[in-house]
């Protein structure tokens, strides 16, 4: 059904459903951009997902933990973040709880966010003629909200600078931005973790 991936009634209509299925959280909204890109015949590179080179995954996984550092270490404090994460905190010695974050961080977080904000929220945008430089600043703004809620302030910030990051990096490297989902996006969510003491208490 091209109609589908217009911006059309139809097409206008499946952006609201996803957009609602977003607001039970990203790994529906993604599971929902799948059966979008199956039914519409939307070429999978589209939305970012194509084969990375072994060495941009590398790249990715080491630009991501530099990132990871200049955020903890110089950024946030600057912003006066509390260098605890207060609503992850409960990690800390905490063993048990540790598969479900691990499980929430690469699904929910690696693939669905990332599916979500970067590569659906792209073409989508893109379709729609929106210019790239507010593409940018659009997904990261709602990425960053989409943290407000459990996270607060601090939360915010960060993860909307962390969407400016990771969006800028694939609007220049589009064709490639698989990389940044299974790479980049994983290893800078460690932030969350970090900060929360679960792996290097404060």
């Amino acid at each position: 059904m091209s109609a589908l991936r217009g911006v059309g009634p139809i097409g206008i209509l499946a952006i609201i459903v996803i957009l609602a299925g977003g607001m039970t959280g990203p790994l529906p909204a993604a599971l929902l951009i799948l059966l979008w890109v199956r039914l519409s015949g939307t070429p999978w590179r589209e939305i970012g997902y194509v084969r990375p080179a072994p060495a941009s995954l590398v790249i990715a996984v080491v630009l991501g933990i530099a990132f990871k550092l200049a955020m903890k270490s110089v950024v946030m404090p600057l912003l006066g973040a509390d260098p605890v994460n207060h609503a992850y905190h409960y990690l800390a010695g905490n063993r048990a709880a540790i598969p479900g974050m691990l499980f929430a961080i690469v699904i929910g977080a690696g693939f669905g966010e990332e599916t979500l904000y970067r590569g659906w929220m792209f073409e989508r945008l893109g379709k729609l003629r929106v210019p790239k430089p507010a593409i940018v600043i659009v997904s990261a703004a709602l990425f960053g909200l989409a943290h407000y809620a459990v996270q607060g302030v601090s939360g915010t910030e960060q993860a909307a600078i962390v969407g400016l990051r990771v969006s800028k990096r694939e609007w220049r490297t589009c064709s490639d931005c698989e990389a940044g989902i299974f790479g980049a996006g994983l290893v800078i969510r460690h932030s969350a973790l970090n900060r929360s003491g679960a792996f290097f208490p404060a």
